[in-house]
């Protein structure tokens, strides 16, 4: 083997696999990154649907207190539970189409 031929072969090739290699090291721990972000980002949305769940209970149960010691009718009262219910719904479904949204901006297969 000449010495032409590790100049003009080898050693290219070595530095290509080199390059590669950073790559695929890079692109591996940017995705991992990610997916810690996104576990992350689970967690608050987790917590956060709980302080709701735990609100929308608390309102429920005041509500159906100011029914059973009748400073509220049956009228009233349905109209302001369905209100809540309508009100739950519609922050579930917010805070759910706000963590998809953000998910899948952290979401390194959908990026280019």
């Amino acid at each position: 083997m000449e010495a032409s031929y590790f100049y003009f072969f080898v050693l290219p090739l070595g530095i290509f696999v080199g390059i590669l290699a950073l790559l695929v090291f890079y692109y591996a721990r940017k995705e991992e990154l990610a997916e810690r972000k996104l576990k992350k980002l689970m967690g608050k949305y987790v917590r956060k649907r709980l302080k709701q769940k735990e609100a929308f209970n608390k309102e429920l149960e005041r509500l159906e207190e100011l029914f059973q010691n009748k400073s509220i009718d049956q009228i009233t009262y349905e109209r302001l539970k369905q209100l809540l219910e309508n009100n739950y719904e519609k922050k579930r479904e917010d805070a759910l189409t706000q963590f998809t949204s953000l998910s899948s901006k952290n979401d390194p297969s959908t990026q280019h």
